[in-house]
Order: structure tokens, then sequence, then C-alpha cells
């Protein structure tokens, strides 16, 4: 009986000398990554029938995402299957007492929370219940740019909010997800 061979590109599984199968491919950039397969109970896969079938799904989901548009689309739809971002709603006023339960934020002093917090009301009062979303936060650096602040000050201001609302995962659905790409004309005094 003659073996199927799979589609060109779609990767390759073989087994390791300690029994099991791992999947080798190269990614979107070019780089071999190999990952050893594993069944629903998050054990290593010791059969040849079941490697192939678990190889099969991930090299549908990996054409599925290598076909996205953008780069955007690409790290939004990567981040949502492996569930790093979650869409909830989340009011105005309860942004910063979710930034700091947060377990990945970094661990800062007192007085630069005190910063961010700042920085963050200010946005606050800019925004009052309004959704948040890329627009209105380009609304407000403009305004607070129009303010006459310093450079300094605004640069102060854009790295609070872009790290608070990346933590957060604010602009996840569009993949546009820091002040950067929403401001590159603005964010010129890195």
């Amino acid at each position: 009986m003659a073996q199927s061979r799979r589609r060109k590109g779609t990767g390759t599984v073989f087994k390791k000398t300690n029994g099991n199968y791992v999947y080798k491919y190269r990614d979107v950039a070019g780089q071999l990554k190999t990952i050893t397969l594993k069944d629903e109970n998050d054990q290593a896969v010791t059969v040849k029938s079941k490697a192939e079938i678990i190889a099969a799904e991930y090299a549908k989901e990996r054409c599925r995402l290598e076909s996205l548009g953008s780069k955007a689309e690409y790290i939004a739809k990567v981040a949502e299957i492996k569930k790093i971002i979650q869409h909830t709603a989340l009011k105005n006023c309860d942004i910063w007492q979710a930034y700091l339960q947060k377990p990945n934020r970094p661990e800062f002093g007192t007085e630069t929370l005190a910063i961010y917090q700042r920085c963050l009301k200010k946005f606050q009062t800019f925004a009052g219940e309004a959704e948040i979303t890329e627009q209105l936060a380009g609304r407000y650096m403009v305004s607070l740019w129009n303010t006459g602040i310093s450079s300094r000050t605004y640069n102060k201001h854009l790295q609070a909010l872009k790290l608070i609302f990346r933590r957060l995962g604010i602009f996840a659905p569009t993949g546009r997800r820091d002040f950067r790409t929403v401001l590159p004309g603005l964010a010129f005094f890195r």
C-alpha cells in the first residue's frame, strides 16, 4: 500500500529517539520550528497514525493563519488561539484596578504607579464613558500635544497608556494593541 505524501510546505512528522512524535515545519519568517505532538490529555503522542492526524490539524490551522491579509490580523488570530487575548467588557472606571490585578504586569514603585494612574485619569476624563478605541486614543494624544506640553511629558503619557492598554489587551479585536500604530506621526519622541 502506497503511503500518501503530505502537501509540500506543510511540515514533517517524525519519531524522536525517546519514542515521541514531533512535527517540524517552517514558520512564516522561514525559521525551522519543531513541536512535540500531544494528545487531548497533554501526553506526548507515541503512535504514528495519531501523530499524523494531529499534525494535519496543525498544518490546516497554520495554512489558515498564513492566508490572513496582514501581520496585525495574523498576530491577533494567534493570540486569540493561544488565549492570550480575552475579550471582556471593561468599564473605563475599572481600568486601573484591572491593570493592578494583572499578574503579568511589571512591578513598579509606588511613585511610578502614581504617575501612571494620573496619566490614565487624564485619559479617562477625556474619554468619559465612551468606548476606548484607536480613534479615541489618537484624538486624546493629539489634544494632549496641542496643550503645549513638552515632548518628555508627552512621552510619559504615551508610555504609560501604551503599557496599561497593552497589558489589558484593550485594542485586541483589530490586533492594534498600542498607541504606536494609532499615532505614527506623533510618536516620534521615543
